[in-house]
């Protein structure tokens, strides 16, 4: 079975959901913000880290393959956010995935 992972990255809070092909959603998770503006680079993509670890080692387990991860992420266009914040999660995502 496919899959998706999808990030809402808030202020507050993010939420992670992994959505199967058939639009099922089979795991929810809520991590602390990911807005870099409000807590910082290194903190925001701490607590991404966490999220997105815990959502592939779910779908592992269970059989799913994630085919795509879609990010929306508060704050993101300030600066140079998206750049920085994009390669640090692209290095995460390979690194999961060996």
């Amino acid at each position: 079975m496919t899959g998706i992972i999808s990030v809402d990255g808030g202020g507050t809070k993010s939420e992670i959901l992994v959505v199967t092909s058939d639009g099922n959603v089979v795991y929810r998770s809520l991590v602390p913000s990911s807005n870099p503006n409000d807590i910082g680079m290194d903190i925001a993509f701490n607590n991404l880290n966490a999220g997105l670890k815990d959502a592939l080692t779910f779908s592992s387990s269970n059989g799913i393959e994630i085919v795509s991860i879609f990010f929306g992420i508060a704050g993101i266009e300030f600066g140079n956010s998206v750049s920085v914040l994009k390669e640090k999660l692209i290095n995460l995502i390979q690194l999961l995935r060996l």
